[in-house]
């Protein structure tokens, strides 16, 4: 009996064995760069299922090439296509990939740099930029997460981190992501969105990432789509012009000499929360900031866009660091709350205003716009007709 169920389990084994040969098999032209390609039928462009070479970089369209030596265009990466590899450093996926299967690059060892031309499965619009109709599109789902491309299988050299990928308790899923990866660039080939969530998750540990370079083409980011991220500390934006609500909250190691706003049109709410920045520059791209956008983080000072009209309720609260602030907008609103807390605030005003002075002429500004704030940070307070309602206090 026992024999007979030893060759039941051989014979199980070398099914699937030849499954996978089967998958790819057939037009592999991989003597050479050790990258296993196949073009399965009424496909136009070719899979990568396998890697059997041993170089440390690994350049998918450099090296994907036919029986003949001729390169070809590769448009999917395969489950496991890198499986349990530990010898490849940095991956460059190409623009033309259209579909990376879960877990494509799971089990890997030493993965450092990844270079990738959309997050996830597939290159999808993001509902919360009006990119994707109807409004329910907004729960984006697992497949256009960062995790999903490194699959769910435990192994030693990866990290647990649970993916948040929509709102709600069933909302997670767990994946194992290679301890080794610090940068990931997004270089995709049209404009696109970084997908709501993308990299968000509930794990403390969310620390491993420290860079990431989104491409000339990422032209926005979705809600949430960075936040807890709290290892990241370089992020190029490039040509983003739209960032989403909460898309870095608690990026707590961000700082300014790691961001860049060069673009920046609107910016949502909380989507800078807790973040590291100590010295922050609007541009005069920038007309719009969303609610408590920098709620709790560590800014010292601040130049606002020229084109900014609004502060919005509880922008800067509780930045407990900040010390001034500098508009360039003579008749800007400033609601209610926008600097509440900031208890170290002793210069507000135009370009040129001396410490220790808040000027509010021509401002229009709303009761307990700096409450909990002393006024007695300041030695002269002008533009004001009730200072006391600005500067609301609680006992």
């Amino acid at each position: 009996m026992k024999k007979l169920f030893k060759i039941i389990i051989l014979s199980v084994l070398m099914a699937l064995c030849l499954v996978g040969l089967f998958a790819c098999n057939g037009d592999d032209p991989t003597s050479e760069t050790g990258l296993l390609v196949k073009k399965f039928k009424n496909d136009d462009t070719w899979t990568v299922c396998g890697y059997s070479g041993t170089d440390t970089e690994i350049d998918i369209a450099a090296m994907a090439k036919d029986e003949e030596g001729n390169p070809v265009t590769v448009g999917r990466i395969m489950k496991g296509a890198f499986d349990y590899n530990d010898t490849i450093v940095s991956v460059i996926v190409p623009d033309t990939v259209e579909t990376i299967d879960e877990g494509a690059f799971r089990n890997m060892g030493k993965l450092r740099d990844l270079v990738l031309p959309f997050v996830g499965h597939t290159a999808i619009a993001d509902g919360s930029f009006n990119q994707t109709e109807p409004q329910e599109d907004k729960s984006v789902g697992v497949e256009r997460t960062f995790s999903y491309i490194f699959g769910t299988e435990e192994y030693d050299g990866g990290l647990l981190f649970t993916q948040v990928y929509q709102a709600g308790d069933d909302g997670t899923k767990d994946y194992y992501i290679p301890r080794t990866l610090k940068n990931v660039t997004i270089s995709p080939a049209e404009d696109y969105t970084i997908p709501m969530y993308a990299f968000a998750g509930s794990s403390s540990n969310w620390t491993l990432i420290n860079k990431i370079v989104l491409g000339s083409k990422v032209v926005a980011i979705g809600d949430y789509a960075f936040s807890g991220c709290v290892g990241l500390n370089v992020l190029d934006t490039n040509n983003v012009t739209d960032i989403g609500d909460y898309a870095f909250s608690g990026c707590t190691n961000l700082k300014e000499n790691g961001l860049t706003l060069i673009k920046v049109v609107t910016i949502g709410d909380y989507a800078f929360e807790k973040v590291a920045i100590g010295d922050l520059v609007l541009p005069d791209t920038v007309t719009e900031v969303g609610k408590y956008a920098f709620t709790g983080s560590k800014v010292v000072t601040v130049e606002l866009s020229s084109a900014l009209n609004v502060l919005s309720e509880g922008i800067f609260s509780d930045c407990k660091n900040l010390k001034s602030v500098v508009v360039k907008n003579a008749s800007i609103e400033i609601k209610a709350y926008a600097f509440e807390s900031c208890t170290a605030i002793n210069t507000f005003g135009p370009s040129g205003t001396a410490e220790k002075t808040a000027v509010f002429t021509g401002y229009n500004v709303q009761n307990q716009a700096f409450a909990r704030v002393d006024k007695s940070n300041f030695d002269s307070i002008t533009g004001l007709s009730d200072v006391d309602a600005v500067f609301f206090s609680v006992e």
